[in-house]
């Protein structure tokens, strides 16, 4: 599905996991020329360590391989909660691609 308020020069395409007509899991995947990006993950704090976030990404990635794509990227924030989930992308093959003190940390899963 593309959605209103994407990148420019990309499209949007949203994953939803609903329990009982409630959203508790949500991914947003931007597709690019060469590459996609993962801009928004969410997976509600009662439902989390179920694997639906792993299941999520592997929607995405299935995207990104469909279109060609060599690569799928992704920032996670410096905070001390976000940080733990640099271990929980290495896990899902995704690599440290750089570390800016401002930004936070670059990941991408190549192909």
């Amino acid at each position: 599905m593309v959605m209103s308020g994407e990148p420019e020069d990309s499209r949007r395409i949203n994953f939803v996991v609903m329990y009982k007509k409630t959203i508790i899991g949500h991914l947003s995947l931007d597709i690019f020329d060469k590459y996609s990006s993962i801009s928004w993950v969410y997976v509600d704090s009662k439902y989390r360590k179920t694997g639906i976030a792993t299941e999520l990404l592997k929607q995405a990635w299935d995207v990104t391989k469909k279109n060609n794509l060599g690569l799928m990227g992704l920032v996670v924030e410096k905070s001390s909660v976000q940080m733990k989930l640099v271990e929980f992308y290495e896990k899902r093959n995704f690599l440290i691609m750089d570390k800016n003190e401002n930004d936070g940390i670059n990941m991408f899963r190549p192909e």
